[in-house]
């Protein structure tokens, strides 16, 4: 029911002994099939780093920056440092603490904190 086109354009780099940094930039733009005078483009750019801390376990940071839409002056920050760990073949543990900020011409919001934790398993 949505007309959507999303392009980005991504590198990533290692340095040091399993160091590396990544930056993708990109853009969606979408409307309604039956109804494309309601198109919404958003643009985002988002970076992080991965620092090998010792075997199988890296600390990372990231940054985000969203603009939901380019018509207005709305956008938001999203930062914050996290943990990855790969305990044995196949099993791979993930969290990340960021801290989000919104920034609005018309509204002020609180910042907010998010925990955010995954656990990926591979068979």
């Amino acid at each position: 029911f949505l007309d959507i086109t999303a392009f980005s354009a991504d590198i990533k780099a290692g340095f040091g002994k399993g160091n590396s940094i990544m930056a993708e930039i990109g853009q969606v733009t979408s409307a309604a099939v039956e109804d494309a005078s309601n198109e919404n483009t958003s643009r985002y750019l988002m970076m992080q780093n991965h620092i090998l801390l010792t075997r199988g376990l890296f600390v990372f940071n990231t940054f985000e920056y969203i603009k939901q839409n380019v018509e207005t002056e709305e956008k938001s920050l999203r930062i914050g440092p996290g943990l990855q760990w790969f305990p044995a073949q196949r099993f791979e543990f993930r969290t990340e603490l960021y801290g989000t900020r919104s920034y609005s011409p018309t509204t002020v919001a609180e910042d907010s904190w998010t925990l955010a934790t995954q656990l990926h398993l591979w068979f």
